[in-house]
């Protein structure tokens, strides 16, 4: 009986040890596609926190229309949001 106690007890501190452990991540990267344009660093963000707005490329023939979730420009991202997992954001360019 003493055993079953023991063996409980380790089983319950085990779990609260995974849970606490730091498994999730706390800060995620934000990296930026810039499609042809001048390079853009990438930021590293604390999970819940907005990314910083980047000065905007340059490429010649081209103007920088903004900052995009995905290549088909169908998203636009809003700086404001709240970062919770690593993003690449694609830059959309107008002839």
């Amino acid at each position: 009986m003493k055993k079953k106690i023991v063996i409980g007890f380790m089983f319950v501190f085990a779990c609260f040890a995974l849970s606490g452990c730091g498994c999730s991540k706390s800060n995620f990267s934000v990296s930026f596609n810039s499609n042809g344009g001048s390079s853009v660093s990438s930021q590293t963000v604390k999970s819940g926190e907005s990314a910083s707005k980047p000065a905007d490329p340059t490429r010649d023939g081209y103007t920088f229309s903004g900052w995009f979730l995905d290549l088909n420009d169908s998203q636009p991202f809003d700086f404001s949001s709240k970062i919770d997992k690593d993003i690449t954001l694609f830059a959309k360019w107008s002839s």
